[in-house]
């Protein structure tokens, strides 16, 4: 037993928790979640699983750390390049507590048009090897990411299996077999050529394992991500040498680029010209994107290998700091006041008042003090107005955060006053900003949750109406926690952002994909009598579609047509999808 507390190369945390399943005889897989992570269902995900911390504890720490199991044996990873340290701190802090909650969501996997499943693959020539070498076939992370759909090592398409995202078996451990997984590329490479599919996801795979080598927040700067591609189009002569875009002729290369991939993964929505176009200017405008795959995507067709483009974001900073160094010292020189620095001296000697030295120097007494304060340097005072227990109250006041004219009406003095006892008080003013910021921070959370708790069933939009000031502010300055609010809402979730439109489009794709696919399946096997389940196999995201026939339309009408007019003699809906 000892020997299964080591990890097979590049081994996924759920395909050693599926191996100790196995091997301690377990049974029922929630029994096996109880035993690592203290819970009959949490940790029991493939990608991005929970309760890590209770795993390490459990176990002893004999499979590393929790950071060292998160970063090197979940899909974690892949999405940390693009995103900010913050965020990835985040989400390793969420993967080692007790549950995840809305970390897909802030990984941008559920606003994106690519969802947040992540179906589980393998090589089969990996699998034979795999049980000749270490006696169990097993789940390597590098197959399981993200683009990732050819094996690097025999160069074959990746067998699939969506039994943990269709609740076929959701909390179970599983191992892989060749029972339970299908090659869903097969019968798209009898339509588009097996070769022709091959390559480009053989390049994609590349960028994907390339990705995941760089740290957390390599490059999460959107404005040096804008420039670095606007570069490139200059380069390639599809923008001037201003970096005005030359929209024709780019978003024409862009589509021919494209449309493999929207033919091997069947979505139209990638070769669709308004909507790369509006990506782009995305892109271009220094807005991030939500998911990693759209920039692996651009890269292949833009870069066509990953060093050029990680060498072309690190030129894109490099050329623009000589400017900047220069921009800086320009604006920064005048602004070192040869004065502030010998009044800084004297008042640290501390034989001379900051009334002396602004005499001195011929400034203002005041100014002088506030020099001091922001260096921490406590003024000399002879007051004549504000005797020490005034003074003592004033900045009383002032540390717990009131309003300035709150805090001069109770001393009765003005509020010029209190102003200036603010700024010549060492530390005093960042004190009470932050004081200040807390405080209606809370105000306005607590506004929001009241708010959200007696408006049951209402949708974002219609909360934003009750509250605008609230919404506003809270965007502004606390938008991670408002998004963390409007995810767990019920009902309706950020509208206004043209959901229909874009759900016609996955309509429109996913019809076209049924056509492809039930072509590929005639023409593989014309004697067999076409089902349901050949479809379903071949292109899971159908599940989707039964459950809610009502708002797929146009996909239904190319079920219907591929199954009746394969021989299926019933027509009616409610049977023809069982």
């Amino acid at each position: 037993m000892d020997g299964l507390f080591t990890w097979l190369p590049d081994e996924t945390l759920f395909s050693w928790c599926s191996r100790y399943h196995r091997l301690t005889a377990n049974g029922l897989g929630r029994s096996t979640c109880q035993q690592l992570f203290g819970h009959r269902r949490i940790g029991s995900a493939h990608d991005l699983p929970g309760r890590v911390d209770d795993l390490v504890d459990r176990i002893g720490g004999r499979l590393g750390s929790a950071d060292e199991i998160i970063l090197d044996h979940t899909l974690l990873r892949f999405y940390l390049p693009f995103r900010g340290l913050r965020v990835a701190n985040d989400a390793i802090s969420a993967m080692r507590g007790p549950g995840i909650g809305s970390l897909k969501y802030r990984l941008g996997l559920l606003t994106s048009s690519w969802g947040a499943e992540h179906p589980l693959k393998a090589c089969s020539a990996c699998m034979t090897e795999d049980r000749r070498v270490h006696g169990v076939a097993y789940w390597h992370r590098e197959q399981q990411l993200p683009g990732v759909w050819t094996c690097a090592q025999h160069g074959l398409h990746l067998l699939s299996s969506s039994m943990k995202i269709h609740q076929v078996a959701r909390f179970d451990w599983v191992l892989p077999g060749f029972s339970e997984l299908q090659d869903q590329h097969r019968s798209l490479s009898t339509v588009i050529g097996a070769e022709r599919s091959l390559e480009p996801l053989k390049r994609l795979a590349a960028w994907s394992n390339a990705m995941v080598s760089e740290p957390a927040g390599r490059f999460d700067d959107p404005v040096r991500l804008s420039k670095t591609f606007r570069a490139r189009l200059i380069v390639l002569g599809w923008a001037s040498s201003s970096g005005r875009v030359r929209w024709g002729p780019l978003l024409e290369d862009g589509l021919r680029h494209l449309r493999i991939f929207a033919e091997i993964w069947t979505r139209a929505d990638l070769a669709n010209r308004s909507l790369l176009y509006s990506q782009l200017t995305h892109l271009l405008g220094a807005r991030a994107l939500t998911h990693p795959l759209r920039y692996l995507l651009w890269i292949d067709w833009l870069f066509g290998n990953w060093t050029d483009f990680a060498l072309g974001y690190d030129q894109c900073e490099a050329r623009q700091e000589p400017p900047d160094q220069e921009h800086t010292v320009q604006v920064k020189r005048p602004a070192v006041d040869p004065r502030r620095v010998q009044a800084l001296v004297q008042l640290r000697g501390g034989s001379i008042s900051a009334t002396a030295v602004a005499r001195e120097l011929n400034v203002d007494p005041t100014t002088v003090a506030v020099w001091a304060a922001r260096e921490d340097i406590a003024p000399r005072r002879r007051p004549k107005l504000l005797k020490p227990p005034m003074l003592a109250a004033l900045v009383d006041g002032l540390r717990q955060g009131l309003d300035k004219v709150l805090v001069a009406q109770s001393g009765r003095v003005s509020v010029v006053t209190v102003t200036k006892v603010l700024r010549t008080e060492p530390g005093l003013s960042d004190h009470w900003h932050r004081v200040r910021f807390e405080q209606r921070q809370k105000a306005k959370r607590q506004e929001w949750l009241t708010l959200q708790s007696h408006a049951g069933g209402l949708g974002v939009l219609s909360l934003r109406k009750l509250a605008p000031a609230a919404y506003a502010w809270l965007y502004r300055n606390d938008a991670e926690w408002l998004r963390d609010q409007v995810a767990v809402l019920e009902g309706p979730k950020w509208s206004g952002n043209h959901a229909k439109v874009r759900h016609d489009h996955r309509d429109i794709s996913r019809s076209l994909a049924v056509q492809r696919i039930a072509l590929a399946l005639n023409l593989q096997q014309p004697s067999h009598r076409m089902t349901m389940r050949d479809l379903l196999c071949a292109l899971p995201e159908l599940h989707t579609v039964v459950r809610r026939l009502d708002r797929w339309p146009r996909t239904v009408a190319a079920l219907q047509a591929a199954l009746v007019g394969n021989g299926t003699p019933n027509t009616d809906q409610s049977t023809l999808f069982k």
